[in-house]
């Protein structure tokens, strides 16, 4: 199971540079600029549970480990409808785009993309107030977009990434 934890801080703007700092030292990961696409999803009949094509999903995708994430995000829906991203890196894209001074950015039609669900975050913990968490369920799937519409889920919106490096620390 994944989680998200969210570390929340005020920072002045003075601080703002050895923030980033010690956060690149406590992940030990450097900051990078990051875009993604974010596309909505959320099922066209509110009263179809879960995913109608599972036991072939399965089938196609069986996992060595168990359950598989599709299993495990069909189980989330099942229980309660709800809807979910499509997230692509458009890193490079974005890139090349800045370089050519383009106004728009082109992604090609069958780029890997992850599907997410995301939980409501857990409630407030009293000892440590500047921590939240919740649970995720991604799934890294070549055909994530085929699937989701066999599977009757109707694309809603697309979030536009920020117009251009919005720094993303160890993301």
């Amino acid at each position: 199971m994944t989680y998200d934890i969210f570390l929340t801080a005020c920072i002045q703007d003075a601080d703002v540079q050895k923030a980033r700092t010690i956060i690149s030292g406590v992940t030990e990961r450097r900051e990078r600029h990051q875009f993604t696409r974010i596309q909505h999803y959320e099922p066209q009949d509110p009263s179809v549970r879960g995913f109608p094509t599972i036991k072939q999903l399965q089938k196609d995708r069986a996992s060595a480990t168990g359950i598989s994430p599709w299993q495990e995000l069909h189980q989330i829906l099942v229980k309660q409808p709800s809807f979910f991203h499509l997230r692509t890196d458009i890193t490079e894209e974005t890139r090349n785009a800045q370089t050519q001074n383009a106004a728009a950015v082109h992604v090609s039609a069958g780029k890997p993309a992850v599907v997410r669900w995301t939980d409501l975050p857990d409630p407030e913990n009293a000892r440590f107030p500047f921590a939240t968490q919740r649970r995720v369920v991604d799934v890294a799937d070549p055909k994530a977009e085929t699937i989701l519409a066999e599977n009757k889920f109707r694309f809603v919106f697309r979030t536009q990434p920020f117009p251009f490096p919005q720094p993303l620390c160890c993301a």
